[in-house]
């Protein structure tokens, strides 16, 4: 079933099938980067792993291992995910300095509350090794459609009515229980706290989601909205010290 309705009889995308499409583009399109800049890596970390989907999947493009860390491990713990998925918080995880050789980041610096930002890319840099990558993935804050609610313009409204009309409105389901969630970011600003923290930029560039991932209603206007990238994938490289000294 491709749509299902709910207690106000509106018309939503079903969770499952939405979130499926758009997971299997990022883990695509984040394993190119990964396979250029470390065909190497060994071990791989998801920040942000949810029920372990889109841990899997890099698992399973990469032929690494990977485990997952996530703040609500708890309640959305998987039987399915072959990744272990651990409870923890992006600025404050549970494992030694330099243990992973990549480090996948998607879908989470637009939720860090601003204050935090520049302490979780640190601590993401902690656990990298020498020469390890940071993969992420992040919204673009400027496209029409806000794709956390699926909601036209709802980003650019201030967050006293910005989130009531998410809370209402969303045609996802968790805005109705969250709200909004989520803050407008964009490039500029995780690669301004990457480098703070000894990451170097290597790319910086687009990612298109399939057609699909648009809003219905919208759907007829793909071609005029496709001159805009929906969504950016970055990666960073972890300096050596001599590097870091150097730039200072």
């Amino acid at each position: 079933m491709l749509i299902k309705r709910d207690s106000r009889s509106r018309t939503v995308e079903t969770f499952p099938r939405y979130i499926s499409w758009r997971l299997g583009n990022i883990a695509r399109e984040l394993s190119t980067m990964a396979r250029m800049y470390n065909p190497r890596a060994t071990l791989g970390l998801d920040i942000g792993a949810s029920t372990g989907e889109l841990t899997d999947l890099f698992s399973k493009k990469l032929s690494i291992e990977f485990v997952g860390i996530e703040p609500i491990a708890s309640e959305v713990k998987s039987q399915q995910s072959k990744a272990q998925i651990l409870y923890g918080w992006a600025n404050d995880m549970p494992f030694n300095d330099e243990s992973f050789d990549i480090v996948t980041f998607c879908s989470v610096y637009e939720h860090i509350q601003p204050e935090e930002r520049l302490a979780t890319l640190k601590e993401i840099a902690r656990v990298l090794k020498t020469d390890g990558l940071l993969l992420c993935q992040i919204p673009n804050m400027y496209f029409p459609i806000e794709f956390h609610s699926l909601l036209p313009l709802q980003q650019f409204l201030p967050r006293a009515i910005g989130d009531p009309y998410a809370r209402i409105l969303a045609l996802t389901p968790w805005p109705h229980k969250l709200g909004m969630d989520w803050f407008r970011i964009g490039p500029r600003h995780i690669v301004k706290d990457a480098q703070e923290s000894g990451l170097e930029p290597l790319q910086v560039s687009a990612l298109k989601y399939f057609r699909s991932e648009v809003p219905k209603y919208v759907r007829p206007f793909t071609a005029l909205l496709s001159v805009l990238p929906v969504g950016f994938k970055l990666c960073f490289r972890k300096k050596r010290h001599k590097d870091l000294i150097s730039s200072r």
